[in-house]
């Protein structure tokens, strides 16, 4: 049997088309493996950090975090009735440190102009601030914190 490089004709000529099913079927190879992934994917979106230990935050106080890989800004992390809360740390209205202030109930008050910033939502409650400061969301894993910070732009 002689092998055919193309459709089976019977020697007529005709304008149709040949037809897909009379050309032979290719044999195919080995599939090529698609390489593994080295470790999982990264991921999407902001950055999570690990901070400390949850035993390193005392309830009451304001703790600083500046210069750690992943941060843009320094956040001023707070734990209060045993919740653990993030915000950025530099007053919108003036460059201060919010770990500076004082921590009354949810509220940080910013040790410069008295600006009270609730970390739930790091909204201001009265001028001289009127912008908010960024919320990062917050999550304990077997006793270390992650934060993971705000897509938004820090003020």
């Amino acid at each position: 049997a002689k092998a055919v490089a193309g459709p089976v004709t019977t020697g007529q000529a005709s304008s149709a088309p040949p037809r897909w099913s009379s050309f032979p079927r290719a044999r195919l190879g080995p599939v090529c493996p698609v390489p593994a992934a080295a470790g999982p994917p990264a991921p999407k979106g902001p950055p999570v950090i690990e901070l400390c230990r949850l035993e390193d935050l005392k309830p009451g106080e304001v703790t600083r975090f500046a210069d750690l890989d992943g941060l843009d800004a320094p956040i001023a992390v707070v734990i209060v009735n045993g919740d653990v809360f993030a915000i950025d740390d530099t007053c919108t209205h003036e460059e201060a440190s919010l770990a500076d202030g004082a921590l009354n109930d949810y509220c940080i008050e910013c040790p410069y102009h008295s600006s009270n910033y609730d970390v739930r939502t790091g909204v201001p409650d009265a001028p001289p601030a009127t912008k908010p400061v960024r919320r990062h969301d917050v999550t304990v894993t077997d006793g270390v914190v992650f934060v993971k910070i705000s897509a938004d732009v820090a003020s």
